[in-house]
């Protein structure tokens, strides 16, 4: 009996490593970190599994997306002639699902907070928020409505708003190429 028991602990203890609930994410000075480990500036799709645990599923196209259906999170990893590099262009969080349901879209929202500087990132953010937090980052054209790009240093991110823009649907967080 108390081999059982141990032996149950210990797949206990072992599967919790590979299994991440809410992962804490902030951006601070430029650095990324998830649940306060920093990623490091060739945002390898390796560190990420490594951080995040193995996606749920995977889609190959454009660019290879890694699902995160229990998280609310996407990683695109760049595609060079549709062969995947191991290398992450952006990070999507979904605060919200039903605004854009397809085959890639997580089951569940991510359900932490991200913190970017003096900003508390979460579904109740609004545009008008976003912009008094992040004063020392700087605006740039989108590519959609309610959808707000801002930059500093070496990353971007898109705010994407439900359509009144009374809250966030979807974070998405890269490597800024153009400043």
């Amino acid at each position: 009996m108390k081999k059982i028991l141990f032996l149950a602990l210990v797949i206990l203890f072992f599967g919790s490593f590979n299994a991440v609930k809410s992962p804490k994410i902030k951006i601070r000075n430029g650095s990324f970190t998830i649940n306060k480990f920093k990623v490091n500036t060739n945002w390898s799709l390796k560190e990420f599994i490594d951080l995040l645990g193995k996606p749920e599923k995977e889609k190959d196209g454009f660019n290879k997306t890694h699902t995160y259906d229990n998280l609310g999170i996407i990683l695109f990893e760049k595609a060079e002639d549709k062969v995947p590099t191991g290398k992450i262009l952006e990070v999507q969080f979904y605060f919200d699902t039903s605004l854009e349901k397809n085959e890639r879209t997580p089951e569940t929202a991510f359900n932490s907070t991200i913190r970017v500087d003096a900003l508390k990132a979460s579904k109740k953010l609004t545009p008008k928020i976003m912009r008094e937090k992040l004063v020392d980052w700087k605006e740039t054209d989108s590519y959609m409505k309610h959808n707000f790009r801002m930059h500093k240093g070496d990353l971007y991110i898109y705010f994407r708003f439900n359509d009144d823009e009374t809250a966030l649907a979807k974070m998405s967080i890269g490597l800024n190429n153009k400043q």
